[in-house]
This record gives C-alpha cells, structure tokens and sequence, in this order.
C-alpha cells in the first residue's frame, strides 16, 4: 500500500498594502496600492481575524462555527473558498501553508 500524500491546509493573509475591517454587511477591503475599497458581502461567516493566516479554513470553521453538522461545515467552506478566490484574482490575499 503506498503511502499517501496529505498537503498541508492552507492559510491566508493579507497582502502588503491591503487592509480590512469588519462592517455591518460583512467585509471592507482597502487597497493602499491602488487606492481602492473593495466590499466583500462575507455575512458573520469571514471575520478580519482570518487573514492573520494562524488558521487554515478547515480550523476557522471548526473553531468559529462548532456547532454546524459535517455537512454544514463543509458547505460552508466551499463557499468560503469561493470567496477566498475572489480575493486572490483581485490581489488583496494570498495563501500560505498552515504551520500546524
């Protein structure tokens, strides 16, 4: 039986130049080296807290939102993930390997 490979989770953090704070619809975006805002209707699912790239999407969700079914949790990375993607064709975010 071989041996299987298991990537480590990934991080995010912000890139340099960008900052966000939360709103009351969700996420604001500022982008130092455009300038620009960028609003994110993120809900209470993304918090600033998560681009400090400590936690990978797995353990936020886990962490912020225990009591959701598997499948709930699963759901909700994905769409987190969609989101994350977002972020990263527009340059704000960047992804990291998980330390853990």
């Amino acid at each position: 039986m071989k041996n299987k490979i298991i990537p480590k989770d990934k991080t995010y953090k912000l890139k340099e130049g960008t900052r966000v704070r939360k709103e009351e619809f969700g996420l604001l975006f500022y982008d130092s080296r455009i300038p620009q805002l960028i609003f994110v209707p993120s809900g209470r699912w993304i918090e600033p807290d998560f681009f400090s790239g400590k936690l990978s999407l797995l353990a936020w969700v886990k962490d912020q939102f225990s009591g959701l079914t598997e499948y709930q949790a699963l759901w909700a990375q994905e769409k987190l993930k969609i989101i994350l993607n977002k972020l990263i064709e527009k340059d704000l975010i960047c992804e990291d390997m998980a330390n853990s």
